[in-house]
């Protein structure tokens, strides 16, 4: 009956990264004032003449290349065209504004009397080694404090994308955009990349995503765990119908936990993987149950949240007006008909809803037996392309 629903950490990007600084050149110099130096061509040869300086360094101590990321290029080009006095941190509060996809930056303004000696001063940093960066950006400028050009070299670790379905192993976090505010926010993942992670803006405090990962490791929403619906026109309907579904998925199904399963690693299985192996926890049969009822042309959603004060996973059925809850790990069933969701006072707490095509988060603390209330609950579409109420 255990289930654990994890909190991703999350964070503003913009203004919230975290940044190392680092500078060969006198203190006050990492305030003067830069400017734009050489051109674009050139530049661009640079670029790649540093990049392949650091890669040199990072295949030495056995970590992946980075690679230049256009979009932070581009950002300290146009802050050094601009003529900023910031210096490093002005450049990197530029940057985080810019890119939102960026949680962490490191820098090193250089100076050299040649490019020979900016490279060598690269391939000495010892940021430029660190495994958690993943990209390098490079500029160059002119100060009129210093009698030599010099550059400014950042080192980025940036998120990808969210973009399910998305490999969880080997990825720290990534990218997600607020389907509420519209805002960019990092989700930093722990737990070996699998786990469940219930996805807060940290602007808005909304609850924003639901997201799980599947045997096969990948991120998915919770409703792409499901498929589409049979067409209702044809679906055979009523509570019999629905007792024999229900029972017969109880009848032939064995509780098993994934840490029996996959060794203590949390995953979801597909409704289809459940049904063939005759095994799962309370998320795999809701989940199961919830395809058959749906496939047949039932209203049905799989509910998350806490059964007794636990962590748990449930089916809800809406059918001629009422409202019924359908127990997978039950070890009887009634004989008549299932349960109303009223008849069950507050053993049962949702948190979380969603079928096929929506997710749906609550909008208040405590229990509720309106699980088809607007009032009570915010729609959203599996895919975030807009916002909605129910």
């Amino acid at each position: 009956m255990r289930r654990f629903l994890a909190f991703a950490t999350t964070f503003l990007i913009a203004g919230a990264f975290f940044w190392a600084a680092h500078s060969t050149a006198r203190p006050q110099a990492a305030k003067a004032t830069l400017s734009d130096h050489g051109s674009s061509i050139d530049s661009e040869a640079k670029v790649l003449d540093f990049l392949a300086a650091a890669n040199i360094a990072r295949t030495r101590a056995g970590v992946p290349k980075l690679s230049v990321h256009p979009e932070l290029q581009v950002a300290l080009d146009d802050y050094t065209r601009n003529g900023s006095n910031g210096g490093l941190e002005g450049a990197f509060r530029f940057a985080g504004q810019r890119i939102p996809a960026v949680r962490s930056l490191a820098g090193n303004l250089i100076y050299g009397a040649s490019d020979q000696r900016l490279f060598a001063e690269v391939g000495s940093w010892s940021d430029v080694v660190d495994p958690g960066y993943t990209h390098l950006a490079v500029d160059f400028f002119e100060d009129p404090a210093q009698s030599r050009p010099g550059c400014i070299v950042v080192l980025a670790t940036v998120f990808p994308e969210f973009r399910p379905p998305m490999r969880s192993q080997g990825v720290s976090g990534f990218y997600n955009v607020c389907r509420w505010c519209g805002r960019g926010h990092g989700v930093s993942v722990t737990g070996g990349g699998q786990t469940t992670l219930v996805i807060q803006c940290p602007d808005c405090r909304r609850t924003n995503d639901l997201v799980a990962t599947d045997s096969d490791g990948f991120w998915r929403r919770a409703s792409q765990f499901l498929q589409p619906v049979a067409d209702r026109e044809t679906a055979h309907r009523g509570l019999a119908d629905v007792m024999q579904i229900w029972t017969g998925l109880v009848s032939t199904n064995r509780y098993q936990r994934d840490a029996e399963r996959i060794g203590g690693a949390d995953s979801w299985n597909m409704p289809e993987e459940t049904l063939r192996r005759g095994t799962g926890d309370c998320e795999d049969t809701s989940l199961a149950l919830a395809q058959l009822l749906l496939s047949r042309g039932y209203e049905a959603r799989v509910v998350l949240g806490k059964h007794k004060g636990q962590g748990h996973a449930w089916c809800v059925l809406r059918w001629e007006g009422q409202s019924y809850l359908l127990e997978t790990t039950a070890s009887r069933l009634p004989e008549e008909r299932p349960p109303l969701i009223s008849e069950l006072a507050f053993d049962y707490e949702p948190e979380y809803q969603f079928d096929h095509a929506r997710m749906y988060f609550k909008n208040f603390e405590g229990w509720t037996a309106e699980y088809w209330s607007e009032n009570n609950w915010s729609m959203a579409l599996a895919e975030p392309t807009l916002n909605a109420s129910l």
